[in-house]
């Protein structure tokens, strides 16, 4: 297995590493920058094996599992939501009673707890065996535990190996007559699961064995989304983007993306006769029922499970008091075409294309006989991530944050600033920025941006030849120095609201040589706001395993799935069932040239509506200036069912939900975090809520 890594800066240490789940559970090599491997020097976990032109080539220096790795592995993925996702236990139970009675021997790809493993032997002869195939050391392990917990020890046998390591004759006994496997993304295709089934029905299955699930189709419509078409690349159409679709509206009255055709089956695969290694192609020709401009195809995958049970990705939308967990593991997808106006009665050419490692679509061209392209050739640099796709394109965003910055050059009458703009390294706004700096109280405009980026700006005409570039903070002395000086809060590493408030503070400080001392800083703070939420399918997904699923006991799993503190989660509230029960209220505040290394603060929640708080979620607001409409840039979430902004909340689950009344006290949240990385975001019920549980605030 081949591992493409990437690493990006962290506002504490300045490098990210690779994790090391990635040397101890199955990787064998790794691709970095030459830059990011640098960071490696001195680690235990990897160790420099080449370098080239396009980058550095690591090895794992060890592979052993540990308690930190297996806690790594599991508790920081949706794993858990997996497990917790009853539909999909029941489905595949359901599916081996109808396919086991009559197996001898069953063959698990991807065991993880072996679950699977143990319900095709209960759904058997107790003369049947199972040999499941974990390839990650830990989660074999932990098999190993629930197996014994439900006493299958002497049926259920756990093989630490990938697929492809598995002999006849050593591992199994003989070909097995029944394959059960749980290999699905959200994209599909993402977890190999064609080329794996390829090499068991070569080598380790029996001719005739049969297969749980037994196929998958793919559903699809085609859809107009105006709120998400700045997330549209040609370079980056072949990958499909997971998307809760169902709580941003589709099918529903108020969408915010809208169906313009009827739903069709796109394509399907035979997991007892797979398609040829590919690309296949599937046509169809779905007719509109609505007028507009088709941006994408969204779909979603569905199982055949056998015995008339089907399992799919779509998830309804749900309620934010609901009972089911969060699916945080399977999503529909979004896949981009490029853009076109259709009629309402129209007949549309679509095409359907997979290979073994993805699915993706385009229009159909009658005249001719090529397949779709997956990905656009002659790319050598690497695309922005979709979400921040949205945020440059955003007026919220970019619009304000340059009128923001013209206004602030021209506060003083008749004088004139030398500005210095510290952008995201990427330069996706540094355009818009500089275009809004051209402005009558501006002598000149200095940007620090990496080389490369600004080269290919360059070379592109996107920016004014009278801007100045710098390759990075350096001892330059501007004469006079810079008066205004414009950070973009934005890092691809930041995804929390207090690691994006020290990254900016961070660049504000790096420069502090080159700029006036009383210079004017845009934004100039932060405040970080929280807000009481309801999303029991959150708080669900995250809870202990209980002791029957499926009339197995899998509560053995807990140690291993759930982290052993509670920690902030990264989330984009807008692809979750919630719903506000406080209005957002500010907890801290931080000056971005403010002295100091921690901070701390605290605030009342006073009850807007009446239900049960799941979480409390924490955004960021940057500070614009007294004047502007708006005055703050937010990374707070849309309204519930609104389209994505591109911005990520924190949210953090309580112990246990507790009630809230409207225009009563409803929590105290506490907020402490360092410029060393240590966080504690904490909430307890108010004790004015009567009835309500009062616990300690749980600290991350």
């Amino acid at each position: 297995q081949v591992v493409f890594w990437l690493g990006r800066r962290h506002p504490a240490s300045r490098a990210c590493l690779p994790p090391p789940a990635m040397a101890a559970h199955g990787a064998r090599v790794a691709v970095c920058t030459e830059r990011a491997a640098e960071s490696l020097e001195g680690g235990a976990v990897w160790k420099k094996a080449e370098e080239g032109s396009g980058g550095c080539w690591l090895v794992p220096d060890c592979v052993e599992d540990s308690r930190d790795d297996a806690e790594l592995l599991h508790g920081s993925t949706s794993y858990l939501s997996m497990l917790h996702d009853a539909e999909r236990n029941r489905a595949y139970d359901l599916g081996l009673r109808a396919a086991a009675p009559g197996a001898k021997l069953v063959l698990d790809l991807g065991a993880g707890t072996g679950i699977l493993s143990m319900l095709a032997c209960r759904a058997s002869a107790s003369s049947c065996r199972a040999v499941a195939c974990e390839a990650y050391g830990a989660c074999a392990a932990l098999a190993e535990r629930v197996v014994a917990k439900n006493g299958l020890t002497d049926r259920v046998r756990i093989v630490n190996k990938v697929a492809s390591d598995l002999e006849v004759g050593v591992d199994l006994p003989e070909r097995a007559d029944l394959c059960v496997f749980e290999l699905f993304d959200s994209q599909l295709l993402g977890e190999s699961i064609l080329p794996i089934l390829r090499d068991a029905q070569a080598r380790l299955l029996a001719p005739n064995a049969i297969m749980v699930p037994r196929s998958v189709g793919i559903r699809a419509v085609v859809v107009e989304c105006v709120a998400l078409a700045s997330a549209d690349l040609p370079e980056i159409r072949g990958a499909p983007w997971p998307m809760m679709l169902s709580e941003l509206g589709l099918f529903g009255d108020d969408t915010a993306i809208r169906p313009l055709t009827e739903v069709w089956q796109a394509a399907g695969i035979d997991f007892s006769d797979l398609p040829s290694l590919g690309p296949n192609v599937a046509t169809a020709s779905p007719r509109a029922i609505a007028s507009g401009t088709v941006h994408a195809v969204a779909w979603w995958w569905e199982l055949d499970m056998g015995g008339g049970t089907s399992h799919s990705s779509w998830t309804p939308k749900g309620t934010s008091n609901g009972s089911a967990a969060a699916r945080h593991h399977w999503r529909p997808c979004l896949s981009f075409v490029a853009p076109r106006g259709v009629e309402a009665r129209s007949t549309l050419q679509i095409s359907a294309v997979h290979d073994d490692d993805a699915v993706w679509f385009a229009w159909h061209d009658p005249g001719s006989t090529t397949v779709p392209p997956r990905w656009v050739e002659g790319v050598t640099t690497i695309p922005p991530e979709r979400e921040r796709l949205l945020l440059a394109a955003s007026a919220a965003f970019a619009g304000s944050l340059g009128r923001a910055a013209a206004t602030l050059a021209d506060a003083s009458s008749g004088q004139k600033h030398e500005v210095l703009v510290l952008p995201a390294e990427d330069g996706l706004l540094l355009p818009a920025l500089a275009s809004a700096l051209s402005a009558p109280g501006v002598s000149g405009t200095t940007a620090v941006i990496p080389a490369r980026t600004g080269r290919r700006l360059m070379e592109e005409g996107r920016l004014p030849g009278d801007l100045k570039l710098l390759a990075g903070a350096s001892s330059v002395q501007f004469q006079p120095p810079p008066s205004v000086l414009v950070v973009e809060p934005f890092s691809p590493a930041a995804v929390l609201p207090w690691e994006l408030a020290l990254d900016c503070r961070r660049r504000v400080d790096a420069v502090k040589k080159m700029v006036a001392d009383d210079v004017l800083v845009l934004p100039s703070a932060v405040r970080f706001l929280a807000v009481l939420v309801e999303c029991s399918s959150a708080w669900l997904a995250r809870q202990p395993l209980p002791d029957d699923i499926c009339g197995l006991d899998l509560s053995e799993a807990n140690a291993s799935l759930l982290p052993r503190r509670s920690m902030p989660l990264e989330c984009h509230l807008c692809e979750l069932p919630w719903r506000p029960l406080s209005a957002p209220t500010e907890v801290l505040r931080l000056g971005l040239r403010e002295a100091g290394t921690a901070w701390r603060g605290s605030c009342e929640l006073l009850a807007t509506a009446a239900g049960d708080c799941h979480a409390v979620v924490v955004w960021a607001e940057f500070e614009l200036g007294t004047g502007l409409t708006p005055g703050w840039l937010s990374t707070g979430p849309p309204p519930p069912g609104g389209a994505p902004n591109g911005w990520s909340q924190a949210m953090q689950l309580v112990d246990v939900p507790f009630s809230v009344s409207v225009g009563e006290p409803g929590a105290e949240v506490h907020l402490d975090f360092s410029v060393a990385g240590a966080v504690r975001l904490a909430v307890a019920p108010s004790d004015a809520q009567g009835g309500s549980p009062t616990k300690r605030p749980r600290e991350a």
